[in-house]
């Protein structure tokens, strides 16, 4: 709506009053630059393309002096004619508060944004979730199988609307699967049926394409793989949304109680006896004379061992 209003603004000629509702609206931006639906994002990027195309390339010259005087950073930014199509940012690490100072001077509109990505503690985490749930749209029930091995997890996830919702059916449904670390879905898993739409698989996540969901239970079943030894196995999060309105949907956080609990001397041994510096690694090879030695251990035991050591400390 705001974007509309901005539009009619741009056609009328009333810029000095659209400025307010330009920063305004470029405020709303998530962090990868668009916003919370398609239509949404279509919609404000038509508008504030006008006003980038009105303030025109060779009229840009502005200069950003990002400044923290706690911590010693300083960065420069500048925007004009050649670099006004470019990218530009710079990550700040720190674990404490810290004041940015921000002094801009120069003409042209430019967007200045600022991401802040933290972590939760999983416990603090599903505390939260389970204050939200009442106003969920779906229900998400999520259920681990542990196999022997530990090298394959069995993951149930059922959900459908909830009896409250006003409508009795869904249009498509994005269902997001994160992965246990160290997991991945088996290969062959994830076959797109008359459910199913589509399916993406990245490393971090599966991201399935519903038809649709009404106030019946359906359930998927996916097969996990463990492709590297990780001790301490934090909670992974599955979501469920509506597509065409984001703010109908549910989570749920799971994990295996046996992963989550095991340490990394599970992997190293007891005494963590495989994890210790001085490992030999026997290789046989023409141009070399082969040795023997009672601990011979693979190259992929050699890397876990490592990862098990920064772990320790």
């Amino acid at each position: 709506m705001a974007s509309y209003v901005l539009l009619a603004l741009y056609k009328r000629g009333s810029f000095v009053e659209a400025i307010q509702l330009l920063i305004w609206l470029a405020k709303q931006r998530n962090h990868l630059g668009g916003y919370r639906t398609t239509q949404d994002t279509v919609v404000a990027l038509e508008a504030l393309a006008c006003y980038a195309a009105f303030s025109g390339a060779n009229a840009i010259d502005l200069r950003l002096n990002i400044t923290a005087p706690e911590s010693q950073f300083s960065s420069l930014f500048s925007i004009n004619s050649y670099t006004y199509l470019t990218y530009q940012s710079r990550e700040i690490n720190t674990d404490t508060d810290i004041n940015l100072n921000i002094y801009m001077e120069g003409r042209g509109f430019a967007v200045f944004q600022m991401n802040i990505f933290y972590n939760l503690d999983s416990k603090v985490f599903s505390q939260i979730l389970q204050h939200d749930k009442q106003e969920e749209a779906f229900t998400l029930d999520v259920d681990v199988t542990d196999e022997i091995d530990h090298d394959h997890l069995m993951l149930s996830i059922c959900t459908r609307l909830k009896n409250s919702v006003v409508v009795s059916h869904t249009g498509m449904v994005i269902l997001e699967v994160g992965m246990l670390s160290g997991f991945s879905l088996s290969p062959g898993a994830a076959a797109p049926t008359e459910l199913i739409r589509k399916v993406d698989i990245l490393p971090e996540k599966v991201s399935f394409y519903l038809d649709s969901l009404n106030k019946s239970e359906v359930c998927i079943i996916l097969p996990l793989i463990r492709k590297y030894k990780v001790a301490r196995v934090h909670d992974a999060m599955v979501k469920v949304y509506d597509y065409s309105e984001p703010t109908r949907g549910a989570s749920q956080t799971y994990n295996s109680d046996d992963l989550h609990n095991m340490k990394a001397c599970s992997y190293c041994g007891e005494n963590c006896d495989r994890c210790r510096p001085g490992i030999t690694i026997t290789m046989s090879s023409p141009l070399l004379s082969s040795s023997k030695s009672s601990n011979d251990y693979s190259i992929p035991c050699l890397f876990l061992c490592v990862t098990a050591l920064f772990i320790r400390v």
